[in-house]
């Protein structure tokens, strides 16, 4: 398959899942019904992924002749590695798993985008009333983050890459 064909498969499963998203693991009814396809979600459940989880109680993917299993990923996961090694169908994940992934030479390819914007925040200990004030403390970063945000805090704020630790979305 080329990079700009898709199966009927994929069409469906990433319009399905533009509806949103939720995550835990789940199979359609009809455990032997329709062709297999295995989606895993980028992280716990959450409402962002309720779109796919609607879809599979709605028993919309197999009224379109598909056997669907959800499974959610856990923090340590690397959902994009899963996809390459064919454990899964389809994934969840960032735009930057995918630029990096195919800058290596993984032939992964974009189906879907659900988010039109990827809000970020920052959260700090009481007292703090500027971002200024975090230049000598260390600051937990989304490995997503390093390509994002972080730069232009950088940048912005004079903190340095010294500051940053891993966020590994344990709070």
């Amino acid at each position: 398959m080329s990079r700009m064909s898709l199966s009927r498969r994929q069409t469906l499963l990433g319009l399905a899942g533009s509806l949103g998203e939720l995550s835990m693991p789940l199979t359609s009814r009809a455990q032997n019904a329709g062709t297999p396809v295995k989606l895993i979600t980028s992280w716990y459940a959450q409402a962002e992924f309720g779109g796919f989880y609607q879809a599979l109680a709605k028993g919309y993917y197999a009224q379109e002749g598909l056997n669907v299993t959800i499974e959610a990923a856990s923090p340590q996961m690397n959902v994009p590695q899963l996809l390459a090694a064919g454990r899964a169908d389809f994934i969840t994940g960032y735009d930057f798993q995918l630029l990096s992934a195919v800058a290596s030479g993984i032939p992964l390819v974009a189906v879907a985008s659900t988010f039109q914007h990827d809000q970020q925040g920052l959260m700090t200990h009481a007292g703090v009333k500027d971002l200024s004030q975090l230049r000598d403390h260390p600051i937990l970063i989304a490995a997503s983050s390093h390509a994002t945000f972080w730069p232009w805090l950088k940048n912005r704020f004079g903190y340095r890459e010294e500051q940053a630790r891993p966020y590994s979305f344990n709070l």
